[in-house]
């Protein structure tokens, strides 16, 4: 009788997404994967049936972590658009310097080495558009004016931009300094423009 699988599939995507986010799709092999987990490769094929197919659960799950790190950053009830951006930005910088080993983001590094790929393209216009979504609604329910949803919209997806941006120059070692200066620059900006909406 054929022995079942006996590791938890969670563990396995979370020592992919660890190995992808470092090494990107094509620096990782299943014999790492393998490795890493301490399940054979037979093992790995039998739960996820490829690489790709194991990258992509490792992605989808990065991703929803994505969007709820933002979710949790503009969260709390806010004062005004200024609070909602400050509490945004800081969060992202906290994120960045926290990482000693500076990787970036696995969904920034994904969209520059497969973004040309469905489904990782459908997955990161997703994601990004859950981001945007997130940031907007803060926006608006800490927004005194009546500008409207569109206005709001068009600060947030600015405001997650800027924030893919700090991320992508973090993995240049940039000071935790020098990345807040931006992240306060840019979110003094955006806020002005929500309020003179």
């Amino acid at each position: 009788m054929p022995r079942g699988r006996t590791f938890d599939k969670a563990s396995a995507v979370d020592a992919a997404i660890d190995l992808f986010w470092s090494r990107g799709f094509a620096g990782v092999s299943m014999q790492d994967i393998a490795e890493a987990t301490g399940v054979g490769n037979g093992s790995l094929y039998l739960a996820f049936g490829s690489k790709r197919a194991l990258f992509l659960a490792a992605f989808r799950a990065y991703c929803e972590r994505r969007v709820a790190f933002v979710r949790s950053a503009v969260a709390s009830p806010a004062a005004s658009p200024d609070d909602v951006l400050a509490r945004y930005f800081a969060a992202v910088v906290d994120d960045c310097a926290g990482d000693p080993q500076r990787r970036g983001c696995l969904l920034i590094n994904s969209i520059a080495e497969l973004g040309h790929e469905s489904p990782i393209a459908e997955i990161a216009d997703d994601t990004l558009a859950r981001m945007v979504s997130a940031v907007a609604e803060a926006l608006e329910a800490a927004s005194p004016s009546d500008g409207g949803r569109s206005d709001t919209v068009r600060a947030a997806e600015q405001a997650v931009t800027v924030s893919q941006s700090l991320i992508l120059v973090s993995r240049l070692g940039r000071s935790r300094d020098e990345l807040e200066r931006s992240a306060q620059d840019s979110a003094a900006m955006i806020a002005q423009a929500v309020r003179a909406a």
